[in-house]
């Protein structure tokens, strides 16, 4: 087996076509998509790296790296890594990561067909940072456990973080209801009321005309004016991803007199709903309705539909009394200067005994019954 490292998949002549996956973010195309759209490559701070395994002129292994010449747009944050590095004198960028561009996903980014193909893969990737003294560091976020044990055995220390997730074990959403607490139970019942009462329509949307993906993209700017943030994404963005992986996409809207006021975006897999931009114009927010379009709807979408888990995006505390239950998230990290490595493998050690304690603390707060 040999491993090749293309910097465009437009420009690749390898056949990417058998490793096709149902789940958007475990197939090639959407890599490819975020270069279409102009998210990653030039001027982004996402220059792509991607290693693919070939057997018998054959690609069967496939993983999406980016070097990178900042660290937005990540979701595992290492800001404070950066500021030591300039404290120094030494700089931590340009670094390597592989990571879902802007998106906090908890999925594989490897695409392998077993288990030496992903080895294959990961020692290249290693080997990439080894070789190349311009990168201070790699950074493999979002890891299944495998991969991370895989990474330890190459030099790579664990870090761990929390997401929240909702396990869809209940038939419908008033047997879901009826395994909370009477408090939060009154309280989520509460809260959908108040929406009920509103002047607001609710619409599940599947397909978006043209006209529903321009409101989509003005809606996503509102988030990012209202956090004084960066637009990582562009409208052509959302545009391939209704002409591409439509059957992919939900959108569930808040209507007032036939205008799109607010919306969530989700994308899903044949088992996972993944929440993932929320967006209302703020003349036009009420009390309830992030939790409402970002959260319920997204519960009672995944009962009606089948699907097995609901990620509903990155941080959130107000997650948590709303079902969503803590989950351990893992990314492995190496640094090329030793020292600077041990130094920080042995703070994020501390931080690890830290974040384990906060797990067991958060999941006594869970607002099911005992």
């Amino acid at each position: 087996m040999k491993i090749e490292i293309h910097s465009n998949l437009n420009s690749c002549k390898r056949d990417l076509s058998p490793l096709k996956n149902n789940n958007p973010f475990q197939d090639p195309q959407f890599f490819k998509l975020c270069e279409n759209s102009k998210i990653v490559g030039p001027g982004t701070g996402w220059t792509p790296v991607y290693f693919l395994a070939i057997e018998e002129n054959e690609v069967k292994g496939f993983l999406p790296c980016y070097i990178k010449n900042d660290s937005y747009g990540e979701f595992i944050f290492d800001w404070a890594w950066a500021d030591l590095y300039q404290r120094h004198g030494i700089p931590y960028y340009p670094k390597l990561i592989c990571a879902l561009p802007f998106t906090p996903v908890n999925v594989s980014k490897i695409i392998a067909n077993n288990v030496e193909t992903e080895k294959a893969l990961l020692a290249a990737y290693d080997s990439l940072l080894t070789g190349n003294k311009a990168l201070s560091s790699s950074h493999f976020l979002f890891a299944t456990k495998e991969q991370d044990s895989l990474l330890n055995e190459l030099g790579h220390f664990s870090r761990k973080t929390i997401q929240y997730h909702f396990d869809v074990i209940y038939k419908d959403f008033n047997d879901f209801l009826q395994n909370l607490k009477a408090r939060k139970r009154k309280q989520v019942k509460k809260e959908r009321q108040a929406i009920k009462d509103s002047d607001i329509e609710i619409k599940v949307l599947e397909s978006l005309t043209p006209t529903q993906v321009s409101e989509v993209y003005a809606l996503y700017l509102t988030t990012i004016d209202k956090k004084y943030s960066q637009a990582y994404l562009n409208e052509r963005f959302f545009e391939l991803m209704e002409s591409e992986y439509s059957k992919n996409t939900v959108v569930i809207a808040a209507f007032k007199a036939e205008r799109m006021i607010a919306m969530s975006y989700f994308i899903k897999s044949e088992t996972t709903l993944y929440g993932m931009y929320w967006g209302v114009y703020p003349e036009e927010e009420i009390q309830y309705l992030h939790f409402e379009l970002s959260y319920y709807q997204g519960i009672e979408y995944c009962m009606r539909h089948g699907l097995k888990l609901f990620e509903a995006g990155a941080q959130g505390e107000q997650k948590l009394l709303r079902g969503f239950r803590p989950v351990e998230i893992l990314s492995s990290h190496k640094l090329s200067i030793e020292p600077i490595h041990e130094a920080i493998e042995k703070h994020v050690t501390q931080e690890n005994k830290i974040m384990q304690e906060q797990m067991g603390h958060l999941a006594n707060h869970l607002p099911y019954k005992k």
